[in-house]
């Protein structure tokens, strides 16, 4: 059995008059062994978070400007949640209809809190999560992320204050404790810090030690 890992994404974008948008999506990850490539996925959508989120915090002229995109173009979906769909994976959107909990529900309409509670709880996968929560909403924007070793319940702020990792290099000592090749220890090593160093760049990460996103 290989190493299963995932990517979800919660993006919301508050409108004018408090009118909410929001997209989904859940990513899987099935490795013969632990790869760089789900943090590879992270780059193209922290590029377009960064981009947009500066914007957002600019000016209100910008907000009226993504509004107004949603009468042709869904934005959310097609500039977000879709840049981590790759080969490398695939989504487990659909798999919400299988479970009594969410009956008659989408990804994009449950509650925030069974959002979190179908990405860390409901699926095959038990070497790692990746959680992204963009929020697009003028001065009060942001893009924070970090990877889960485990399991988790509640609010995206409940989760980033117990359940998520206190900073990126957990992951490399997380995924190459168990790995006895060298060789494929040090490619592995190697690959995660590279891309890690850039992902922080260009994404938000929180330090749980005090609890602030960077």
């Amino acid at each position: 059995m290989g190493q299963r890992t995932q990517i979800g994404i919660n993006v919301k974008f508050i409108g004018e008059n408090g009118a909410k948008y929001i997209e989904r999506g859940v990513y899987h990850y099935q490795w013969g062994g632990y790869h760089p490539g789900m943090f590879e996925n992270l780059i193209g959508l922290f590029i377009n978070a960064k981009n947009y989120v500066l914007k957002a915090k600019k000016d209100d002229f910008y907000m009226n400007e993504f509004e107004r995109k949603f009468a042709y173009r869904n934005w959310l979906k097609m500039d977000f949640v879709d840049m981590l769909s790759s080969d490398k994976n695939y989504s487990v959107n659909e798999e919400i209809k299988y479970y009594d909990q969410f009956k008659d529900k989408t990804i994009n309409t449950l509650t925030e809190k069974e959002y979190y509670d179908f990405l860390l709880n409901y699926q095959d996968c038990n070497d790692g999560r990746i959680a992204v929560d963009i929020l697009l909403d003028g001065k009060n924007s942001y893009c924070k992320w970090n990877f889960l070793k485990y399991n988790g319940s509640g609010s995206f702020e409940e989760i980033i204050e117990r359940d998520l990792t206190g900073n990126t290099e957990e992951i490399m000592d997380y995924w190459c404790e168990n790995i006895n090749d060298e060789e494929y220890k040090g490619y592995l090593k190697s690959g995660i810090g590279k891309l890690l160093s850039f992902v922080e760049y260009i994404g938000e990460f929180v330090d749980e030690q005090d609890n602030e996103v960077q």
